[in-house]
């Protein structure tokens, strides 16, 4: 029987369900006890764990911002967590909770620490923020010691886990594992056919939190230039405005809104995936793009970007095509093979949902997680 404790971290709690529910799952069914961690719980989460005998616990995080004395509140407060519940495994993700338990665990002599990256953020990726340069600099030797402090670093991409082997943010190749992302639950995700011989009418979508590096102004720009030849197609966007420096202003929101149909926020995501043709994600860089696997479990052709993350997702010329990043040009040229009819949308969808169901299935995913933590 596996007495084993482990103790995941997060930022933002009903992640836990969203993108880790599965795996808790998983560990619990493994006969390991599970103390999930993060700044808060709302009702809904804390309901969930607490029906699976999920512990939970809170530490003060503050969600963004590079304040020495606060951060170290959160390390100082996770040491503690670990001293009171004594996890033989650990594990952060998402930027702070990585680093933060990372070196927590490192003091408190937890016997197996993991880090998890899942996308390089705020600290790497473009963005008209200032002290950028200084920015990075700090991520980067953050990203080192939490390394060091680790047993085990895992990548949702191959190009993310080459980046910080050649940067030598870390050291040790065989302590890095990639696995395929979160995965998707396909059962959640029901396949539907696009509808054939739609032609003009095609009706593109993107899913995404209305930052500048998921490329969405560059999709209102192609939008705008594909309507003049194609008024029947439609442009669809899904998801919520940002506030933080990396959000659009104003004027690029109304912009973006004026070119493209804006749903705002939805629940039902593999509906509204249904209801299109193509998925397009124009990103500047992803771990590994969560939106386009469960796209491509629906059965949908996909068009992104040729970068990290975004490229793991497409076979080129079998499930989609890849574009250049920051060119709504050519995000605009591949949009237009779909309309003329030049790329059979129909059979690249069929062909995502078989990559999804060989590579991405949470399954197979959570399998490789549970090898990764010893669990």
């Amino acid at each position: 029987m596996n007495n084993k404790t482990f103790m995941i971290v997060c930022s933002f709690s009903p992640s836990l369900i969203n993108f880790r529910g599965d795996l808790l799952e998983k560990c619990l069914a493994a006969k390991a006890r599970v103390i999930a961690v993060a700044p808060e719980f709302d009702e809904t989460t804390k309901a969930w764990c607490e029906a699976r005998g999920i512990i939970t616990d809170t530490v003060f995080m503050q969600s963004q911002g590079l304040n020495p004395f606060k951060d170290l509140k959160t390390i100082v407060g996770l040491y503690k967590l670990m001293r009171r519940y004594r996890p033989d495994v650990t594990m952060g993700y998402t930027h702070k909770p990585a680093l933060y338990t990372a070196y927590a665990a490192f003091f408190a002599g937890v016997k197996h620490r993991v880090m998890m990256i899942t996308g390089l953020g705020f600290g790497f990726e473009p963005g008209r923020v200032k002290f950028a340069a200084l920015i990075r600099m700090i991520t980067r030797n953050m990203f080192r010691i939490g390394s060091f402090c680790c047993h085990r670093v895992i990548f949702h991409n191959e190009d993310n886990r080459n980046f910080f082997l050649k940067d030598k943010l870390t050291l040790k190749s065989e302590k890095t594992t990639v696995v395929g992302g979160s995965g998707v639950h396909v059962d959640n995700f029901a396949f539907l056919e696009p509808e054939q011989g739609r032609g003009e009418a095609l009706s593109f979508l993107l899913i995404a939190r209305l930052v500048r590096y998921k490329g969405i102004y560059e999709y209102a720009q192609a939008a705008e230039r594909l309507k003049e030849d194609y008024p029947k197609a439609r442009f669809k966007l899904i998801g919520y405005r940002d506030q933080s420096p990396i959000g659009y202003s104003p004027e690029e929101f109304e912009y973006i809104s004026s070119h493209v149909e804006f749903l705002g926020r939805r629940d039902d995501i593999n509906a509204q995936i249904m209801k299109s043709d193509v998925y397009v994600l124009p990103s500047y860089g992803e771990g590994l793009p969560r939106t386009v696997l469960e796209a491509m479990a629906t059965g949908r052709a996909i068009v992104t970007t040729d970068t990290y993350g975004c490229r793991s997702t497409v076979i080129e010329g079998e499930n989609g095509i890849l574009v250049k990043t920051h060119d709504w040009r050519s995000l605009e040229q591949g949009m237009r093979r779909f309309l003329t009819g030049e790329l059979d949308y129909v059979a690249m969808g069929l062909r995502s949902r078989e990559i999804v169901l060989e590579t991405f299935d949470v399954e197979i995913v959570n399998g490789q997680m549970l090898k990764v933590l010893e669990l």
